[in-house]
């Protein structure tokens, strides 16, 4: 089979290697499509995230007696690690926040990947109905991602919810709010292309925040302040505004993180508005089991279609050209097929 290597310098190798054995009690995966989000790619170049393609979706090949709920020939999304189930957290209930994540799979990507037993046993195996196209199935974990966000937040439909950044995980939340029932959505980016594929993906009102008051923006559409705010962007001067822009009990997700020096003095909030206006702020990250089940079914149904946020698409001998996507200013998230 073909494989691809981390070069251990923000690069890849593609190779050739045997084909993996199913191991007893665990199943073997023909990996058919990787998704991934052009802020992925810089972080991989940068060194901050050792992980690159960690959105896959295949078919299984192989699956042992041993293993059950599942069998061979159905469409999989998979992930690339699992939770230890005994940390307070996992404990608890929230697996999205293990502290001793186990990443099972080393290597970049690869035409065939043996699932081990304990992956299998702990369900991130999830199943999606024959009818979606491989590529669809890599949107399961980011929208079971943006399914954690909506629940944080109590959104109820109706809710008039504005979305910072318009980014691929920005614009799935706007599909989903969409398809959940929001009375209005405002979407805000810096960038033009962006905010024009906010539009296409349903966003009631689209605002660049280069040539607009976005808080002044919201202020006006929303009678005063918006509902929900979800912050999917690392920009701390987004994370202020979130504050500004919501209304009295208004509930704000900061989905995306960011990177703050040790020193930087710069990302100061006021608890003022906060306090005085019941305000509600949370960090949103990762997703639970339901939530990759549920995303599934939206999936397969057919009711979210996300394939128009895959602007760049590559085989598996040009992979090491996906690298260069993020210089294209128009590349929201790469599609790898395999």
């Amino acid at each position: 089979m073909r494989i691809a290597l981390y070069d251990g310098q923000g690069g890849l190798q593609l190779q050739t290697a045997p084909d993996p054995e199913m191991v007893p009690g665990g199943a073997l995966l023909r990996l058919r499509a990787c998704g991934i989000a052009i802020s992925d790619i810089r972080a991989y170049r940068a060194r901050l995230f050792p992980k690159l393609y960690h959105k896959l979706a295949g078919e299984l090949v192989q699956v042992s007696p041993e293993a059950r709920g599942i069998e061979a020939g159905v469409r999989v999304y998979i992930n690339s690690y699992y939770h230890c189930e005994q940390c307070p957290a996992c404990r608890r209930g929230f697996s999205n926040l293990c502290e001793k994540t186990t990443y099972f799979y080393n290597q970049a990507l690869s035409e065939y990947i043996a699932l081990p037993t304990r992956f299998l046993q702990r369900g991130v195996a999830t199943q999606v109905g024959k009818n979606i196209s491989f590529q669809d199935a890599t949107y399961v974990g980011p929208l079971s991602n943006c399914l954690n966000t909506l629940r944080a937040v109590d959104f109820t439909p109706g809710d008039r919810v504005v979305v910072l950044g318009a980014g691929p995980m920005g614009l799935l939340h706007v599909l989903l709010l969409r398809l959940r029932g929001a009375d209005k959505i405002i979407v805000s980016d810096v960038d033009d292309f962006r905010v024009q594929k906010a539009k296409e993906s349903g966003a009631d009102y689209a605002i660049s925040a280069k040539t607009s008051d976005v808080v002044a923006e919201v202020k006006r559409l929303t009678d005063g302040g918006a509902d929900v705010v979800v912050v999917c962007t690392g920009r701390p001067d987004a994370m202020l505004d979130s504050i500004k822009m919501v209304g009295c009990r208004g509930r704000i997700s900061f989905f995306g993180g960011t990177a703050l020096e040790q020193q930087d003095t710069g990302f100061r909030l006021d608890p003022n508005p906060i306090h005085y206006r019941e305000l509600r702020i949370i960090g949103t990250y990762g997703s639970l089991p339901d939530d990759y089940r549920i995303a599934a079914e939206v999936l397969t149904s057919k009711r979210i279609s996300p394939s128009h946020l895959d602007t760049h698409h590559f085989d598996f001998d040009h992979i090491q050209d996906a690298l260069a996507a993020d210089k294209d200013p128009r590349a929201l998230r790469v599609m790898i097929r395999v």
